[in-house]
Order: structure tokens, then C-alpha cells, then sequence
């Protein structure tokens, strides 16, 4: 038969309303299921949520917490939990008897009728609305503000008389086309030639300068895939360095 554990838990100082636990420890083999009942304490108290099931070795334990509004030994009646066993039976638990003591929170020894409620508190005055610590932080903000602003205006100018760095001309440097074209790659030189011809009209955008290049980069494109002497190739490869040295330095119109 299923042993009972009888437990009761208490503060030794409990007063009307405060929050009181009282637990039952309950035998149970394993894989079993426990299920508590509801407890209705009536006008004397309340239970305060559901009641709480933790298992431990050897079954569960079942905790209530409850409130008591009168003061005085109260004698409860614990509801009985259902179990549930493994091989799917149920059996009812017996409810457990509990004795309860709640002290009142009223001075001991002195009638009710001769206690009275303390009077009213006294009205609390609100705090003060005046708009002086806001006027002082305005004031604080306008004078920072005023003194970056007078920080920002009294900054020194710095002038770069330089005037902007020249762009560097796309594609490979000058002594590696000439190196290219001394190598017998006129082709490749030529196409870098024709490159930093390109880069040097976009900047000026010279209509002057565009028309004075003009049969050379025509003479470029048309040899740049079609047959032709060795000394021609390297004769173009010569006017194309001496234009864009000429023009690429700052020099006027071809």
C-alpha cells in the first residue's frame, strides 16, 4: 500500500494576509503520474495560483500557497491528489488535516472596539513647476553654442597655393613603352602611345589640339592590326613619344 508523508511547512510569525506555503511529501513508485485537486478555504482564506507538483526521489511533493484573513488555529482539510499509476490505475489519496496558526496584526491585549483607524495622511504637495531651470539651461546651451560658432569663425585659413596635383596618365610609364618599342613590340608600344594620347585630349578638351593629332591616331588605328614594316611601326612609335612629351608637359595646339 502507498505510504503517506505528512509535512507541514510555516513561518513561526505568520500574521493575517501574510503568504503561507503549506507541503505534502507523497510516496509514489516510479512512472507515476500525480494530479492535485483544487482547495477551496471558503470566508477563512484564499490559495494563492495552482498548486505546484515537484518530483524528488521516491514520489512528488505538492506545495499550496495560500492567504488566511482571520486570525487565530485553523484546522484545514488538504485535498487529496489523484495518482495515477503505470499500468494505468488510479487511486484517490485522502485528504490531509492541517492546523494553521495566523496571528492578528492588531496590538495584543486591547479590545477591537477600543482600537481606532489612525486619521488621514496629509496631502502631499506636488513639486515645484517653475520654469528657472529651464531658462538656465537654455542659457547654457546659446552660450556653448556661441562659443563654438566664435571658435569655428576664428579658425585659421589654410591656403594650398599648389593648385591641384596633375593626373598621372593612365597605362605604363614613358621608359617602358621606349623599352617595349627597343624590344621590337612596336604594336604594344604603340598601344600605350595611343592611351596617353587619349588622356591628354580629355583633359584639355582642345578642338585645336584634337585636329593637330588627328592623322596620326588615325594612321594608329589603321596599323594597329594590319601589316606594315618594322620601320614604320617604330617611326610612328618615335612621333607618338615626342607628341605626348610635347603636349603632356603643358605644351599649346599641335
Amino acid at each position: 500500500m502507498i505510504a503517506l508523508c505528512l509535512c507541514l511547512l510555516q513561518a513561526p510569525v505568520a500574521t493575517v494576509g501574510d503568504t503561507l506555503w503549506v507541503t505534502r511529501a507523497i510516496a509514489a513508485p516510479s512512472g507515476s503520474v500525480l494530479r492535485p485537486l483544487p482547495w477551496e478555504l471558503g470566508d477563512s482564506g484564499t490559495t494563492l495560483g495552482p498548486p505546484i507538483v515537484m518530483p524528488r526521489p521516491g514520489g512528488f511533493t505538492v506545495r499550496y500557497r495560500l492567504a488566511l484573513w482571520i486570525p487565530g488555529a485553523h484546522q484545514l482539510l488538504m485535498p487529496g491528489p489523484l495518482l495515477v499509476l503505470s499500468n494505468g490505475r488510479t487511486d484517490t489519496l485522502p485528504a490531509m488535516p492541517v492546523i494553521v496558526r495566523v496571528a492578528s496584526v492588531l496590538p495584543s491585549g486591547t479590545p477591537d472596539s477600543a482600537l481606532s483607524p489612525k486619521g488621514a495622511a496629509s496631502v502631499i504637495s506636488r513639486g515645484s513647476t517653475s520654469p528657472v531651470p529651464l531658462i538656465v539651461l537654455c542659457a547654457l546651451v546659446a552660450a556653448i553654442t556661441s562659443a563654438l560658432q566664435w571658435r569655428w569663425r576664428r579658425r585659421p585659413t589654410v591656403r594650398n597655393n599648389a593648385g591641384p596635383p596633375r593626373a598621372e596618365q593612365p597605362g605604363p610609364k614613358a621608359a617602358m613603352l621606349r623599352a617595349w618599342a627597343a624590344a621590337g613590340e612596336y604594336r604594344t608600344a604603340l598601344d600605350g602611345w595611343n592611351a596617353k594620347i587619349d588622356a591628354i585630349l580629355a583633359e584639355r578638351v582642345s578642338s585645336e589640339l584634337a585636329d593637330g593629332v588627328a592623322p596620326l591616331r588615325e594612321e594608329l588605328d589603321r596599323l594597329r592590326y594590319a601589316p606594315a614594316a618594322p620601320g614604320r611601326l617604330a617611326k610612328l612609335c618615335e612621333e607618338a613619344e615626342h607628341w605626348v612629351d610635347r603636349r603632356g608637359e603643358g605644351g599649346g595646339g599641335g
